[in-house]
């Protein structure tokens, strides 16, 4: 039997955490969060999940740029798969964050079925590999 995937969610807003978690708890994922910016790069380094969501927005409008640029320079973080979650939908953030090593870009707000559909398409691609 598979192991099961380990995905750590990162946004400011808990309520959202919280809709992330149970969504995908609920789909058979094993789910950390963190709304602290500051802890997330040490988060994904201690829980080693298989896949990282990401808010761009947190204290400051590129916090999330700056933690995935972290993630992707990092030997321990670099190959985990990043989908961004933001209300940044301009063409300018998704070139930016696909520049930066993100797997995707979800626009919010988000419909849980397609986040669910993304994270399965990057787990199939990943297993197929």
């Amino acid at each position: 039997m598979e192991k099961q995937k380990k995905i750590l969610a990162i946004d400011d807003v808990t309520h959202i955490l919280k809709v992330i978690e149970c969504r995908l708890k609920a789909t058979g994922y094993n789910v950390v969060t963190t709304s602290y910016e500051n802890l997330a790069f040490k988060k994904a380094k201690d829980e080693k999940p298989d896949l990282i969501l990401l808010d761009v927005m947190m204290s400051k409008a590129d916090s999330g740029f700056i933690i995935l640029s972290q993630l992707k320079k990092d030997p321990e973080t670099k190959n985990i798969p990043v989908i961004m979650l933001t209300a940044k939908g301009d063409k300018n953030d998704i070139v930016q964050a696909v520049k930066l090593g993100a797997t995707d870009y979800l626009k919010k707000p988000f419909d849980s079925q397609t986040l669910v559909s993304k994270i399965q398409d990057i787990f199939a691609k990943n297993s197929s590999t």
